[in-house]
């Protein structure tokens, strides 16, 4: 294992140190794209397999092939949450209900009367790292497979904006997020972290921008997103993102004979009720698969093992575990939502659902909330009236149950 302490240039040594030192014949990469980028160099000169557990940028893998990931590539990893996007758009204009009031920020997708999804124009705005940009470069090829127009600068680009990855000044952030809006941009796609999203998510409150979907990355389904929202952020209900693991999946595994809500189990009962993520789970996704591609070698062999490992099919809690031609796993990403509501004191269970696909949704009502209202009506809707609000509209409000749209009518002055 190579930590690093997030440093390039000592997470090669780090490594060497951990696995010379201890006699290791394998090696697990730690977390980030950009450290593994080098990690793997250090594993793969060493002549001993790595199995990553927090890396998705393909070009991690591509180096040798003695590299395995138990993240999708960065560049699906918004391919599902679009896929969901475009899903809940046909469904408004299949089956929107009667349009209420007008309101100042209506568009086809509250209105009524259809076009919601031909009214959808994507943007993209990404953090400054490796695995962000990986993310975003495919984002052009993502949004016209899921019949989005895609927003594009001056010069007929598809128009990605960069910000840092934990960005300190709101100048900046509120910048890029301009650039976006005044494109015309009403389904935003995040390339981010937990800090970006956060300051993503803040601006466009300060903004005043709601637009019609909001997709990050590392964020929902994270232990600290879950955290931050119990907490009282109700900014972030609505957000959605890519997972590649949620505890409520009832798969069980084959080699661990566990399901997921079993090992978030016994994972809270080791670590003192701490809740894991996806990030916990990869890693032990990932040992499963390395020690059933050593037990069917029958040896430690590294190249034994690696044909074995490129070769596994192995069903797991985690998912249905299989590499492709670099060596990262061919599973599909779920779609989770933090849904109205999440951020209250009496709200119970988990602060985030799968939403996409359909066939992993916990619960018939477990719905894509779309679109997400603008914040005058969220606000109204939480505290109520009063020009400090900035909400004196009729708020129509979607909402789901029992798998059908309705539209809520909250009076605020």
């Amino acid at each position: 294992m190579g930590g690093g302490a997030s440093s390039k240039t000592q997470v090669t040594p780090a490594l060497a140190v951990a696995t010379r030192g201890n006699g290791a014949h394998f090696a697990m990469g730690g977390y980030s794209s950009a450290l593994t980028q080098y990690a793997a160099q250090q594993s793969f000169a060493d002549g001993l397999l790595m199995v990553s557990a927090g890396a998705a940028s393909t070009s991690v893998f591509t180096q040798n092939n003695l590299t395995f990931g138990l993240y999708p590539p960065a560049a699906v990893y918004h391919d599902n949450p679009l896929a969901a996007i475009a899903a809940a758009a046909a469904d408004v204009d299949a089956n929107q209900p009667p349009a209420s009031a007008a309101t100042d920020s209506q568009s086809p997708c509250f209105a009524g009367g259809g076009g919601c999804l031909a009214s959808l124009r994507v943007g993209f705005i990404q953090a400054d790292t490796l695995f962000a940009k990986s993310q975003c470069a495919n984002g052009e090829a993502l949004g016209a497979k899921h019949g989005f127009e895609v927003a594009r600068d001056g010069a007929g680009v598809a128009l990605i904006v960069t910000i840092p990855k934990a960005p300190t000044d709101t100048n900046e952030v509120d910048d890029a997020l301009r650039q976006l809006r005044d494109a015309g941009v009403n389904v935003l796609v995040g390339c981010t972290y937990l800090s970006t999203t956060k300051a993503i998510i803040a601006a466009l409150e300060r903004l005043d921008w709601s637009p019609l979907a909001l997709s990050v990355s590392s964020s929902v389904g994270t232990a600290s997103f879950a955290a931050s929202t119990r907490d009282g952020w109700w900014q972030a209900e609505y957000a959605l993102g890519p997972s590649p693991w949620h505890r409520t999946v009832p798969t069980v595994g084959n080699f661990s004979g566990m399901t997921s809500a079993d090992f978030a189990a016994r994972y809270a009962a080791r670590h003192n009720e701490a809740e894991v993520s996806y990030h916990g789970a990869s890693a032990f996704g990932g040992v499963a698969a390395l020690v059933a591609a050593i037990e069917a070698a029958g040896t430690l062999e590294t190249e034994a093992v690696a044909q074995q490992l490129a070769a596994s099919s192995l069903r797991e809690f985690y998912g249905d575990i299989a590499f492709d031609a670099h060596g990262q796993i061919t599973v599909g990403m779920l779609v989770l939502q933090a849904p109205d509501g999440a951020s209250s004191s009496t709200h119970s269970g988990d602060p985030e659902m799968v939403v996409w696909p359909p066939e992993a949704r916990a619960t018939a009502n477990a719905v894509l909330a779309f679109p997400t209202p603008p914040w005058a009506q969220r606000r109204c809707r939480l505290f109520g009236g009063g020009a400090a609000l900035g909400a004196t509209e009729r708020a129509g409000i979607r909402y789901i149950e029992d798998g059908r749209a309705y539209i809520e009518e909250i009076q605020c002055s």
